[in-house]
């Protein structure tokens, strides 16, 4: 009864935000149970395919294991001496930091000389790797860090631990893993050390040993020829190329790069652009603190204050229009907040939420236009047996004037 009261007092209430104030709580609780996020996933990725593309970093170069290496070299894991070996093309053309995608966790027979050639180089960054493990009863964050004598020779390490979106898509990059940075941090910090290099300006880890993960700005694509493969974006090159001299000199000189994997099956993720080797999930990650360009999204407060304006906004804009005015401010509306989170996004590197604020919009103009049927039913229905359909649609179309003035002017018309 209480209910059925309440929807009587809000269908015939005169209030212009009331039907905003409505849409936007339901919104808000849709915000919170997390019925919108999916939606605001679709929404980002509108963004992306609206938005020009924008360019890698030029600092940046990549190695990577593909299908001719591993044609050259055998199907992987490979020994480490080939890694010895690329460590040792690289002296011809020294980069400014070397990062490992790639794991070295278990023992092998050429650890030795691996250690050796990496402390020989002195600008290596190895892979460890963030998991969760349950101890008496406690979920506790770990990681598994690469072998002793490996880390020991190693100028710094940084993990690569990685999860996607419920979609597949990767828009989170895990900045700290409890105090060990992300392997793009650490080969960041190994290159603010060597004082060659204008300093970047980095995060610092989290308090209380949190995982602490951060929106990634993904640049434009990597191939711009998509028949050929051929990945220009960022300099990449074939392991088996560098190791066998058949790449520019100078390829790599002072560079930021990341060896990784390339092949089908081995490391593959899913941007919001393109699918990709995982290696450039590092890649982005270095190019965005390079740029100062990691995405920010709005803290929940902001966002609960934003959904609570555009509803009563809305509301109170579509408030005695009629249905063509108010079906053109309906398409309006959304079109305008996709414009200006486009905005937000390409020059500010905000991603703003889309889908909530459209449906909040949406529902905010299907609450007027509800409690306007409701009133005019009811008009209708009290009028039908003592005046003319015209005359009721009258009173209908100038309730505003009755209702602020009292009273109508007077007009000549069929009444009866």
């Amino acid at each position: 009864m209480v209910f059925q009261n309440w929807i009587r007092a809000y269908l015939t209430s005169n209030n212009p935000l009331l039907p905003g104030g409505v849409a936007a709580a339901l919104s808000l609780g849709m915000w919170l149970l997390g019925v919108w996020e999916p939606l605001e996933r679709l929404g980002g990725n509108v963004l992306y395919q609206l938005r020009p593309d924008l360019d890698w970093d030029s600092r940046l170069a990549a190695i990577v294991i593909e299908e001719n290496s591993l044609q050259a070299y055998g199907q992987f894991p490979w020994p480490r001496s080939r890694y010895v070996e690329l460590l040792q093309a690289l002296a011809k053309s020294p980069p400014a930091v070397i990062g490992f995608d790639i794991l070295f966790l278990d023992p092998s027979d050429n650890d030795d000389a691996l250690a050796a050639a990496i402390k020989a180089d002195g600008q290596v960054v190895l892979a460890s790797v963030g998991y969760q493990e349950t101890v008496d009863g406690k979920i506790q964050q770990a990681i598994a860090e690469p072998l002793p004598v490996l880390k020991a020779a190693a100028a710094a390490t940084g993990q690569i631990s990685h999860t996607p979106d419920p979609d597949g898509i990767s828009r989170e990059a895990t900045l700290f893993f409890t105090s060990e940075p992300a392997l793009g941090v650490a080969m960041l910090q190994l290159y603010n050390r060597s004082g060659k290099f204008p300093a970047v300006e980095l995060p610092s880890p989290p308090p209380n040993a949190n995982v602490q993960k951060v929106w990634l700005n993904w640049p434009g694509p990597l191939q711009s020829n998509q028949q050929s493969g051929i990945i220009d974006a960022i300099p990449t090159y074939p392991f088996v190329d560098v190791v066998a001299g058949r790449v520019p000199p100078n390829a790599f000189t002072d560079k930021l790069v990341l060896v990784g994997y390339a092949a089908e099956g081995l490391d593959t993720i899913v941007s919001p652009i393109q699918k990709m080797p995982g290696v450039y999930l590092h890649a982005a990650l270095i190019d965005n603190l390079l740029n100062n360009r990691l995405l920010q999204r709005l803290p929940a407060p902001v966002t609960w204050v934003l959904l609570l304006g555009i509803g009563l906004g809305s509301s109170w804009l579509q408030f005695n229009r009629k249905f063509p005015q108010r079906l053109a401010l309906s398409l309006l509306l959304p079109v305008a907040w996709l414009g200006i989170a486009f905005a937000a996004f390409y020059l500010g590197n905000w991603w703003l939420p889309v889908a909530a604020p459209i449906g909040t919009i949406v529902l905010s103009g299907s609450a007027s236009t509800l409690r306007d049927q409701y009133e005019k039913q009811q008009l209708m229905s009290l009028f039908a047996k003592q005046v003319s359909p015209e005359m009721a649609e009258m009173i209908w179309s100038r309730k505003a004037e009755i209702f602020s003035n009292g009273e109508l002017p007077a007009q000549e018309m069929t009444a009866t």
